[in-house]
């Protein structure tokens, strides 16, 4: 039985995330909104992307808060720009890695002598 493997505040702890779930997940969150099946966004690829820049702009584990403040309103200024350049039907410029911007060169090359 669960209670030979348990003790008494773990059966409560269990106790009390079971009612959490049932009032919380089973009760007020409809099916849909707990499924990504038939839209249009189905990854978590935009926060990925957001803590990579974050991780690469800020390049250590515990930065002072100024520095990271900073960084952070670095981000939202090229987001912002970028959302800028967007409404005018601009490009945005990527970042592009070093690897990249080599294998379309080479690309750009083999094109031309096609």
């Amino acid at each position: 039985s669960a209670d030979a493997k348990f003790g008494k505040s773990e059966i409560l702890k269990l106790q009390k995330l079971k009612e959490y779930f049932k009032n919380r997940w089973l009760s007020q969150i409809q099916p849909a909104e707990l499924s990504f099946y038939n839209l249009d966004i189905s990854t978590n690829n935009a926060a990925e992307s957001y803590h990579s820049k974050l991780k690469s702009l800020v390049r250590t584990c515990h930065p002072r808060i100024w520095t990271f403040m900073a960084t952070l309103n670095q981000i939202i200024q090229d987001t912002d720009n970028d959302i800028g350049r967007l409404q005018q039907a601009l490009e945005i410029s990527m970042p592009r890695k070093k690897k990249d911007v080599q294998n379309f060169e080479r690309r750009s090359i083999i094109k031309q002598k096609l």
